[in-house]
Order: structure tokens, then C-alpha cells, then sequence
């Protein structure tokens, strides 16, 4: 009798303890949907036990790349995943757009081979489809640092035109309707050919990243002095990666700068809108891109 008064404790106090675990879940999960579908996620995943991630994957991959930058930033990825990712498909470009054209112009002398490769311990090492000649890549960055310059040069003067800095009706006012719509359509067009340049630049330093990776499986046993040119072969595709890496940056810089001068603009039209006199002659005698006042 005493043995079973201690089993059907035993099983009662596993039974409250199971309760009250199940009674924590479910109130995690009620408390996660009232917050939508992403915290719920959140919870569901919290509620999982830990298999030894962490352990796995050491420190966080944010935490070491803080302040770095273009290609440290792409090189620390590929390290942190031995395994070469899949190349993202490129955004299409027009194909009558300047870029457009350049790139046309690099695939259409590519390399006819399909794909190429070097030798290695047990056997050839092919390096990726993406990559169609050192050429090739070279052509592919030119273009795409043409464009960034393009760019640049192209909508400078809505940066310089300081819509966010406007500080008066005065100086709203002043504004030309006609030069800030032609502004705000630029800022449109920026976006897109941006979104086409940066796309490409994505897809087209991944695939010079995955051949230098590749090149750690290079066996180079008939030469002479193979660690040096294998040193020379991965020098030189990250001298391509920074060289437009570097460029990007910069035009990533001047897309922030676009994207807050068009929410200033969108506000500008509605005050230019709601405050400035029409019929005077005088109300609107600036160009679109009057300082502020002040200035």
C-alpha cells in the first residue's frame, strides 16, 4: 500500500509539474498572438530547446563584423559559411540603359567556354558557372562603377538643392513647382537605376568571392613556387572586390541622401500647396533648388 501512495504521488507531482509547464507555453503563445503572427514566431521558436547553436556558431557574426564595410563585409559572410551560397540573380537592367548596354557588351565577349577550372588535390576544382573569365568580371565592375558615377554626377543637384533644411514659408514659397516635381521625378529614377546597381553589384562580387574561396583547393603541385601564385590569384580578385566595393559605398551614401531629400520634397509640395500665394508673380522666383534661408 505504501509503494502505490508513492507511485500515485510520484505520478500526481509529474502531472502538476507538466500542468504548470503546458500553462506557461500556452500563455507565452496567447500573449505572442496578440502582438501578430512575427512575435508569435518569435515565441514559438523560444519555446524550442536548444540543440547546442550557440555552441555551433560560436560569436555572434554581427557582433565581429561591427564597423566594417563593401567587401570585409562580404568576405566576413563567406567565412562565416564555408559553403558557397547560391549567386542571387541579378535585378534585369533595361536593356537600352547605359548599364544596361555595358553589361550586354561584357557577356557578349565573355569567354565561350562554360565554365573553368584549375587543378587540385583530387582532381580538377571547377569554379563557379558564375564566373566567366577574370576578363570578364573586370568588365562587369567597370560598368558597374560607370554607373556609379553616372549617378553621382546626375542627381548631385538634388542633394544640393538641401530640401530637408528648409526652415521658412519665405523660403518654401520661392520654390519653382516645375523644378521640384523634376526633382522628385529624378529621386524616382534614381531609385530604380540604384536598385539595378546594387543588385548587380551584389550578384557580381559573390561570384568573384566564391572563385577566391574556391582557390584554397588549388594544388598547383607542378610548379615551383605555388603558395606564391596562389597569393597572387587571390590578390588580385580582392584588388577587383575593394576597387568596386569602395564605389558602392559612396553611392549607397548618396541613396540615403536622394531618399531623404524626396520625403522632404513630398512634405515641401504639401506646404507649397497649403501656404504659397498663386497670383502673385513674385511668390515662386527661384530655381528648384533654392537654399534655404539663411544660407
Amino acid at each position: 500500500m505504501g509503494i502505490n501512495k508513492a507511485s500515485r504521488a510520484g505520478e500526481t507531482s509529474f502531472s502538476l509539474l507538466h500542468q504548470y509547464a503546458w500553462s506557461k507555453k500556452c500563455k507565452a503563445l496567447s500573449f505572442a498572438r496578440s502582438f501578430g503572427p512575427i512575435t508569435l514566431s518569435f515565441v514559438a521558436l523560444m519555446l524550442i530547446p536548444d540543440k547546442g547553436w550557440s555552441q555551433q556558431r560560436g560569436p555572434s557574426a554581427l557582433s565581429q563584423q561591427g564597423g566594417q564595410t563593401g567587401a570585409h563585409r562580404l568576405y566576413a559572410r563567406a567565412k562565416e559559411n564555408p559553403v558557397s551560397p547560391a549567386i542571387p540573380a541579378a535585378l534585369r537592367i533595361e536593356p537600352t540603359s547605359p548599364l544596361g548596354q555595358a553589361l550586354a557588351s561584357c557577356d557578349k565577349d565573355a569567354a565561350v567556354q562554360e565554365t573553368f577550372a584549375l587543378p587540385g588535390l583530387k582532381g580538377e576544382v571547377t569554379l563557379d558557372r558564375c564566373y566567366k573569365g577574370h576578363d570578364h568580371l573586370i568588365c562587369v565592375f567597370d560598368a558597374l562603377i560607370a554607373e556609379a558615377k553616372s549617378l553621382t554626377d546626375s542627381y548631385t543637384p538634388i542633394i544640393d538643392a538641401k530640401y530637408p533644411d528648409f526652415n521658412s514659408v519665405d523660403s518654401i514659397c520661392q520654390i519653382k513647382p516645375d523644378a521640384l516635381a523634376s526633382h522628385m521625378a529624378g529621386a524616382e529614377d534614381f531609385a530604380k537605376r540604384f536598385a539595378g546597381l546594387k543588385s548587380n553589384y551584389d550578384s557580381a562580387s559573390k561570384c568573384a568571392i566564391n572563385v577566391k574561396q574556391a582557390f584554397r583547393d588549388v594544388v598547383l603541385s607542378d610548379m615551383t613556387q605555388p603558395p606564391e601564385i596562389l597569393k597572387s590569384m587571390t590578390e588580385t580578385i580582392e584588388a577587383d572586390v575593394t576597387r568596386v566595393s569602395d564605389v558602392e559605398n559612396q553611392t549607397v551614401d548618396l541613396a540615403a541622401k536622394v531618399e531623404a531629400a524626396k520625403k522632404a520634397m513630398k512634405t515641401l509640395e504639401k506646404i507649397h500647396h497649403a501656404m504659397c500665394v498663386k497670383d502673385k508673380a513674385t511668390v515662386i522666383g527661384r530655381a528648384g533648388n533654392a537654399e534655404p534661408a539663411g544660407h
